[in-house]
C-alpha cells in the first residue's frame, strides 16, 4: 500500500508487488543475453552474408538494450524488496524506474521489429546458428511485450483518475486547507456513485452471456451496490496487500486456535449416540467468539437432533446431492473414465439391422456404436438418437445429466419422477426420485455450477420469510426467490402429489449442497405445513441464510452439514466485514515485508506446519516507527471506519445463520503433514459457532461435494469398525 501512482493515475498494484516479476525477467533477460553473447562471440566474423552489417548492429544494440533493462529490473527487485506493506518510503523511487523502464522498452520495440525483418525475411546465406539466436532473441522479446501488456490490463484500476483525484485535494481546499464541505460530499457521491457502475460494469461483463432479463439485472444492482459498500476505498490497498492481511489473520488464528469456537470439538459422534445429543448452549459457553462475547447468553436452549439425523443417512442423501450437479461433476471426479462410466448409463434407441428402422431396445452408447461399425454402415452420434424423456426437460442431448443421477444415486430410470435442469437467476435446477431403500420420495437441488447462480449466491439482502406463526423471520433474498420457483414448478404439475400417491407411507425428503442446500432449506420451510413429517438434509449451506427465529424453528425437520474450515457455512454479509476488520488490524501490526509474509504463509500451508514463535512475530504487538507514521495513521483511521461500520452492520442488518440442527465434520490434526490421510471426528454446534470465517488453504477445498462425500464415508467406516469391534467383544463375553 498504497497503490501505485503512474502516468496521472492510480493502478491496483503496489510498489511492493513488483519483486518476483522482476525476478523472472532477470533470469530471462540474462539467459538471452548470454546465449546472444555467445552466438555473437563464436560468428563473429561470419557477418559477410546478406544484411550482415544489419545483423552486426542488431546484435551490439539488442545487447545493450537487453543490458540496459536488466540494470532496471535488479533496481526495481532490490527496492521492492525494501520497506513494509505500511511503510512505503524506500520504495518511492520506483515509479521513476518504470519511466525509464519504458523509455527504453520503446527502442526495444522497435529493435526487434529490425531483428524479425532481418531473421525471417533478409538473412540469405547466414550462418543458421545466428538467425535462430536473432530469432530467440525477438521472439522473447515481444513474448515480453505480451506479458507487460496483459499485467497492465490486470493492474488497471477504472477509477484510478478518480482516486488519484481525490488524493490531490490542493485544488479544491479552502483558505485554511480545509476541503469544502460541499465539494467533498459531491466527491465522494461522484467516487461512490462510479465505484457502483464499476461494479456493475465488471459483473456484466463477466456474464456477458446472459440475458439481460428482469431478473439478471435485478440482480445485477443488488450485487455491485453490495460489491460496491464492501469494497469502498476507506484506505489505499491493492489486491496483494489484502492477501496479505489474510496470511497474517491465519497466522493469528492459529495461535489462538483454542479460542475459535468455531472449531470446537465435542466428543465424537456415532450412530448409536446421535440422537440423544444434547444440543444446548452449554457448547458454546465452554467456548468464545473472537469479539468476547458468549453466545450462550444469547439464546434458550436447543432441542436434541432427531432420531433420523444418523451419519448413515447424512452419507447416503449426499449422493442424491452430488446427483444433481449432473455430468460436469462427475466427469471432473473421474477426469479419466467418467465419460466412459456415463455412457453405460445413456438410453438410446439404436439403430439395428435396418437403417430405415428404429428399435426400442435400450443400449449405452458405446454399444450402439459398436453396433454400426459391425454392420458397416453410418454410426449416428449418441446425441442424435438419445430417447427424449416426458417428464426430463432441458438436458442435453445426450441425457447426461439424466445418467448421471442414475449412476451416482444407483436407482433406476423409472424411478426418476421429474427432472429439470432449466437454469436463470434465481431458478435452478432440481430433480424428484424414488428412494426405495429408505422408503422417502427425494428432491435434490442443485449448487452452484453457472454465472446465474453465482448471480443467485450474491444477491445476499435478507428478505421476509412467511412462517406461520414465527416473528422477525428472514432469509437470504435470492435463495427465497429460488425455493418459491421449485415450489411453483411442483405444485403446477402436481410432481409430489402424483409422486406420494404411487408410494403410500413414504415420507418426503429435501437435500441439497451449497446453493442447492440453502434453496433446499427454504424450500422445505415452504413445504412443511403441506408435509409435515418432512425432513431435509442440508450439505454445507450458506452463513448467510436465515435469522434466528427460522432457525430455531427448523431444528426438527433440518439437518445441516459443515466439513472443517468451509468458508460458504461461515460466509455473510455480517462476517465479511469482520474479516475486513481483522485485516486491516493484521496490516496495522505487521512490521515484516510482504514478501516475507506470502513465504512464510506458503511454507506453512504447503504442509499444514504449525506457526513457529519466530514467524508469529510478523505480528508485532505495535508499530511504532516514527518514519511512517503517516501511513500508520491512513491504515488506523480506517481500521476505525471499519469497526465502526461493522457495528453499525450488526445493529441496522440482520445476522444470518445456517439453517436447523448443524453437524461440524472436522478433522483431527493426528495425521498432519505433507502426506498424511485425514481422520475426521463429527460433533453437534450451534449456528451461531460459525460467525467467524477461519482463513485457512482449506475454506474452499472442504466445500466440495468430494470432500464432503469422503469424510461422511469415512466416518461411516469408523463407525462399522466400532459397532464390529463392540459385536465381537459382546459375542466373547
Amino acid at each position: 500500500m498504497p497503490g501505485m501512482v503512474a502516468f496521472g493515475r492510480r493502478w491496483n498494484v503496489g510498489s511492493d508487488d513488483l519483486v518476483i516479476p522482476s525476478v523472472l525477467e532477470i533470469f530471462l533477460r540474462v539467459a538471452w543475453i548470454t546465449g546472444i553473447a555467445v552466438v555473437f562471440q563464436l560468428h563473429k566474423d561470419t557477418f559477410n552474408c546478406q544484411g550482415g552489417h544489419l545483423l552486426k548492429t542488431y546484435y551490439i544494440g539488442i545487447l545493450t538494450i537487453m543490458a540496459l533493462l536488466t540494470i532496471i529490473a535488479i533496481c526495481t527487485a532490490y527496492l521492492s524488496l525494501q520497506g513494509t506493506i505500511v511503510h512505503t518510503a524506500p520504495r518511492r523511487n520506483i515509479p521513476k524506474l518504470m519511466y525509464l523502464k519504458l523509455g527504453v522498452t520503446i527502442p526495444e520495440l522497435g529493435w526487434n521489429v529490425v531483428g524479425s525483418y532481418w531473421a525471417f525475411s533478409d538473412s540469405t546465406g547466414c550462418d543458421i546458428h545466428v538467425i535462430d539466436a536473432v530469432k530467440g532473441a525477438v521472439i522473447t522479446g515481444f513474448i515480453l511485450a505480451a506479458m507487460i501488456i496483459i499485467a497492465l490490463a490486470i493492474t488497471f484500476d477504472p477509477l484510478g483518475a478518480k482516486k488519484r483525484g481525490f488524493g490531490d485535494v490542493s485544488s479544491s481546499q479552502d483558505a485554511d486547507g480545509q476541503l469544502e464541505s460541499s465539494e467533498s460530499g459531491q466527491m465522494i457521491s461522484g467516487m461512490s456513485t462510479a465505484a457502483h457502475r464499476a461494479w456493475r460494469s465488471r459483473c456484466r461483463f463477466l456474464c456477458c452471456c446472459l440475458s439481460g432479463d428482469e431478473h439478471s439485472n435485478s440482480a445485477f444492482n443488488d450485487i455491485a451496490q453490495l460489491l460496491a459498500d464492501f469494497f469502498e476505498e476507506e484506505v489505499d490497498l491493492v489486491p496483494t496487500d489484502v492477501a496479505a492481511g489474510m496470511v497474517l489473520v491465519k497466522i493469528e488464528q492459529d495461535k489462538a486456535t483454542q479460542h475459535l469456537s468455531s472449531v470446537y470439538v465435542n466428543p465424537p459422534i456415532t450412530n448409536a449416540n446421535m440422537s440423544t445429543a444434547n444440543v444446548s448452549t452449554d457448547l458454546m459457553q465452554e467456548g468464545q467468539h473472537s469479539n468476547g462475547t458468549t453466545p450462550g447468553q444469547t439464546s434458550a436452549t436447543r432441542c436434541a437432533p432427531k432420531e433420523w439425523m444418523t451419519i448413515d443417512m447424512m452419507a447416503h442423501y449426499m449422493k442424491f446431492a452430488s446427483a444433481s450437479y449432473g455430468w460436469p461433476l462427475y466427469v471432473f471426479s473421474h477426469l479419466c473414465t467418467g465419460v466412459c462410466r456415463l455412457s453405460t448409463s445413456c438410453s438410446v434407441h439404436a439403430y439395428k439391422s435396418f437403417p430405415d428402422r428404429r428399435n426400442t431396445e435400450k443400449m449405452d452408447c458405446c454399444e450402439a456404436v459398436r453396433d454400426c461399425i459391425a454392420e458397416e454402415r453410418d454410426c449416428p452420434l449418441c446425441c442424435s438418437c438419445a430417447r427424449p424423456l416426458e417428464y426430463v426437460e432441458n438436458d442435453n442431448c445426450c441425457l447426461c445429466n439424466t445418467a448421471t443421477i442414475k449412476k451416482v444415486t444407483e436407482i433406476v430410470e423409472e424411478d426418476i419422477v421429474y427432472a429439470n435442469f432449466h437454469n436463470k437467476v434465481y431458478e435452478i435446477p432440481f430433480f424428484v426420485a424414488f428412494d426405495h431403500s429408505c422408503g422417502s420420495v427425494v428432491i435434490a437441488v442443485r449448487g452452484t455450477l453457472s454465472l446465474r447462480d453465482v448471480l443467485t449466491d450474491l444477491t445476499a439482502d435478507s428478505d421476509t420469510l412467511e412462517i406461520e406463526g414465527i416473528e422477525g423471520s428472514h432469509a437470504h433474498k435470492g435463495m427465497i426467490q429460488a425455493a418459491k420457483f421449485i415450489k411453483a414448478k411442483l405444485e403446477s404439475k402436481g410432481i409430489l402429489s402424483s409422486a406420494l400417491q404411487q408410494v403410500e407411507g413414504y415420507r418426503l425428503v429435501i437435500t441439497g449442497h451449497s446453493l442447492g442446500a440453502g434453496t433446499a432449506a427454504l424450500l422445505a420451510v415452504l413445504l412443511k405445513p403441506q408435509y409435515p413429517n418432512l425432513m431435509c438434509f442440508a450439505f454445507s449451506p450458506p452463513g448467510g441464510l436465515m435469522s434466528v427465529p427460522a432457525s430455531q424453528h427448523c431444528e426438527d425437520f433440518i439437518c445441516s452439514v459443515v466439513l472443517g474450515k468451509d468458508i460458504v457455512p461461515r460466509l455473510s454479509v455480517s462476517t465479511m466485514q469482520d474479516l475486513k476488520v481483522k485485516t486491516l488490524r493484521a496490516l496495522k501490526d505487521s512490521t515484516q515485508p510482504k514478501h516475507k509474509i506470502f513465504a512464510t504463509g506458503c511454507w506453512h500451508a504447503l504442509c499444514k506446519l504449525s506457526v513457529p514463535e519466530d514467524d508469529r512475530r510478523l505480528l508485532a504487538e505495535s508499530s511504532n516507527i516514527s518514519n511512517y507514521r503517516t501511513a500508520e495513521r491512513d491504515i488506523e483511521e480506517a481500521l476505525q471506519n471499519a469497526i465502526l461500520s461493522c457495528t453499525r452492520s450488526r445493529i441496522t442488518n440482520r445476522i444470518l445463520y445456517p439453517p436447523g440442527q448443524v453437524m461440524h465434520i472436522v478433522e483431527t490434526e493426528a495425521d498432519s503433514g505433507c502426506c498424511g490421510s485425514p481422520t475426521f471426528e463429527a460433533m453437534w454446534s450451534h449456528p451461531k459457532n460459525f460467525l467467524d470465517i477461519i482463513v485457512s488453504p482449506r475454506m474452499l477445498a472442504d466445500h466440495m461435494p468430494d470432500a464432503v462425500t469422503k469424510a461422511l464415508e469415512h466416518l461411516q467406516e469408523r463407525n462399522a469398525r466400532i459397532q464390529h469391534t463392540a459385536h465381537q467383544q459382546a459375542v466373547a463375553v
